[in-house]
Formats: C-alpha cells, structure tokens, sequence
C-alpha cells in the first residue's frame, strides 16, 4: 500500500511538472511572438515617423498657397506622375479638401474623389492648383446602357505649352485604354482586368464611381475629398492598424498634422506600411517554435514515463482500484454459484467455466494457478492454443461482472487480487 501510494503521489508530481514545462513552453512562444511582433511594428512605426516629419519640413504654406518644390524634389517621396516607384500608402490632404498626395491608397481609407469635379474637364485644361503646380488634365464620363457609372480621369505634370497637342493625344489615347479594360458587373464598374504598367509613365490617372470612390489609381491627380475626412483624421489616433477593404490586408498607419504659424491645423500626412510579411513571418515562426518546443518536450514526456515505470508497473499489477479499499467482505457460495462482495451479490453461471476458475481459486485463495492447472479445471486440455482463451475469457467475464478487478493474471498464472486477501472470509 505505501508503494502504491508513493507512486501515486510520485506520479502526481511528475504530472504537475510536465504541465509546467509545458505552460513554460507554450509562454516561451506566446511572449516570443508579441515581443517580436511589437518590436518589428515599433520598427515600422520609427520609419513612417521619419517620413512624415521630412514631408512636413519639405512643405511649406504661406497662408494661401503651397510651396512643394522641395517635396518634389525629395528622392524619398513620390514624383507627381504615375512612374514614382514609391510603392506605400501616402496621402497629404489640405483642411479643404484638396488632395496633395495620395500615393497607393489603402481600399476603404481616404480613397475617394469628388466625382462631379472630375466631369468637369471632359476637354483638356491647364489647370494651376493650391500647391502652385500646373497640370493638364483630361476626363470622360463612364457610360453604359445610357447611364453615367463613373468617370476616367488622366493628368499630366507641369505641361509646356508647346507639348499641349501630343500631351492632349496621348492623354486620350490612355483614357481608351484604361475604358477598354473595363467590365461592369451588375452596373458595378470592375477593374480587376486593368493592368496600370500599360499606362503612359508620365501620366498619372484616376478611375472613380458615382460615389466618389476611387476604384484605381496610379499616383498624383489634382482633385478634391469632402472635408468631412480631414476633421475626421484629426480625431483619429497618431498610430494605427487599418485592414485594407478589397486586399483583407492590415496596414501600420501614423498621422501627423501640419500647422500654420498660429498653430492652427492645415493639412494632414497620413503614410502607411503593410505589415502582411511581419506577421506571415511571425506565423512561420511560431510554427516552427511550436515544433522545435515539441521536439524538446516529447523527449522529457518519455523520460518522465521512464522514470515512472516501475510505479506504473507497480500500480498496473496490483490493479488497485479506489472502490477495493471499501471492500470488508468477499467470498464464493459454490451451491447457489454466486460471489459476494459486501452486500452486493454476483450470479455465477452454474457449471460454467467461470463458476470452476472461482471454485479454484477461492479453494485455495493464495495459490498461483498456471493456465494449464485452471484448464484442468475447466476439463479442457486437448489443444493449448484454443483453450489458453477459455481461461481468459472466464477471467475477464469475471472481473467485468465484480466490476473490481477479482482475479489477477500475469504471464499466463492467475490468483486472487492479493489486495483482497484481508476480506476473504469461508462460509
């Protein structure tokens, strides 16, 4: 009884100690992937700070105009035409509106356009903007079935005077590009068919819906939002997580506020990065954690059911049972073939094979019987390969009805449970 409690106690131990390294194992990952995690976005977060800070110095405002030659010229921010390579989301819109910049904008954040503005320049116009820059610009209307779906809009930076005519042909010749690579489903414009590397490099361009929202884009074109999403972005947080609507992809977006000489808000920079290979990176990462972990802790599973087999086999052999300890009274009635254990009585097929492995065994309770010695018994013996399963059989019918396990077996010898010994009594 102390061996078994020992292992008991021992085995709980052990137990306690695998959950342990396991939870320290699982902690282990968990805290590697936010620290990793918020590391790789304080990253991000220093980097677009930096950005937004040399736009907000390369930007100057007199109070009615914008000065950006400094903004264009700077190699870190993107050129006023389609072929600026700068690949992140930027915008810088103005308190009224008017769009500075808007470079690869992310789906469902400041991506639209004033659309009744755009129709105006259905013939090309030189046009010269708040920011003190002239562009040529050319629109037309998407129409289909006799109903205006949206509007194609292409703009041409700093245009000679001299270049109009070719500037004008090529402008159209884009805008039937760009409207033959378009498909409408259900009356929705689609542009999933529209390649923009077709397009001229030195023109950037617009396709925007009635409801003023921008469905493709290939950088800088003059136009307006409604002023509702400046005073909206000045409420939001410096520093966020925006999922892009159409990509399902998140994006680590900072804001920063440009201010006139009295302090007052004129325009506002938002720049973002994608942060889709950070976390397919710390996906893969925990992946491979979680089976490195698993290597290591496998291995320490082993050892502790190693260490433990003794006890096991300790507990396994006496096959000591919470209810036998209760057990006071155990015995066999051989006329009424019937075991009682306690107050519960137990119906043992007359004649049976079981009825004669019982009368062995509790004739001579603390004998161990070889399986040949109980097939005599029986009054079997002819075919050892066969028969070895009636013994076994009647053992296990046995133990399954008692609901204890009564008769012990071990390399084909049976006996009584040892453990029950203290409760056996003669009638």
């Amino acid at each position: 009884m102390k061996l078994i409690e020992f292992a008991r106690a021992k085995g709980r131990m052990l137990f306690k100690l695998y959950i342990f390294v396991l939870f320290i194992f699982l902690l282990q990952i968990l805290l590697s992937y936010i620290f990793v995690y918020n590391s790789s976005l304080n990253q991000v977060e220093t980097q677009l700070k930096e950005l937004t800070m040399r736009i907000d110095k390369d930007l100057k405002f007199n109070g009615d105009t914008w000065n950006t030659s400094l903004y264009n010229s700077d190699p870190l921010t993107p050129y006023p035409n389609g072929s600026s390579g700068f690949l992140n989301p930027l915008y810088i819109i103005t308190k009224e509106g008017f769009i500075i910049e808007r470079s690869s904008p992310i789906s469902g954040l400041l991506d639209t356009s004033d659309f009744k503005h755009l129709l105006q320049f259905q013939t090309p116009q030189t046009i010269n903007t708040v920011t003190n820059e002239a562009w040529r610009i050319l629109s037309q209307p998407i129409v289909r079935s006799g109903k205006t779906l949206g509007v194609i809009v292409v703009s041409y930076y700093n245009p000679r005077a001299a270049e109009t005519t070719v500037i004008d042909r090529k402008m159209q010749e884009n805008i039937s590009l760009i409207s033959s690579h378009l498909s409408f489903d259900n009356k929705q414009i689609n542009t999933s068919q529209l390649d923009i590397r077709n397009i001229h490099y030195e023109f950037s361009f617009e396709v925007v819906d009635v409801y003023n929202n921008v469905l493709i884009n290939n950088g800088r074109v003059p136009t307006y939002v409604d002023v509702s999403y400046f005073s909206k972005e000045l409420r939001n947080k410096q520093k966020r997580i925006v999922t892009d609507e159409k990509l399902k992809q998140q994006y680590f977006v900072v804001s920063r506020t440009i201010s006139n000489n009295v302090g007052e808000p004129v325009a506002i920079i938002v720049a973002g990065q994608s942060i889709h290979a950070i976390t397919k990176t710390l996906q893969t990462f925990s992946l491979v954690d979680l089976i490195v972990s698993a290597f290591l802790i496998i291995p320490l599973l082993f050892y502790l059911v190693y260490n433990m087999k003794s006890e096991f086999i300790a507990l396994i052999s006496s096959n000591q049972l919470s209810s036998e300890k209760k057990i006071k009274s155990l015995f066999f009635d051989k006329k009424k073939s019937q075991v009682h254990i306690d107050q519960t009585i137990f119906d043992i097929p007359y004649s049976s094979n079981q009825y004669y492995i019982c009368e062995a065994l509790f004739l001579h309770p603390t004998k161990k019987w070889e399986y040949d010695e109980l097939l005599e018994k029986i009054g079997d013996t002819d075919s050892e390969t066969i028969n070895i399963r009636k013994v076994y059989d009647a053992v296990l019918a046995i133990n399954r009805k008692t609901n204890i396990h009564l008769i012990e077996y071990k390399n084909k010898v049976f006996s009584l449970n040892s453990n029950l010994l203290t409760a056996l009594r003669k009638i």
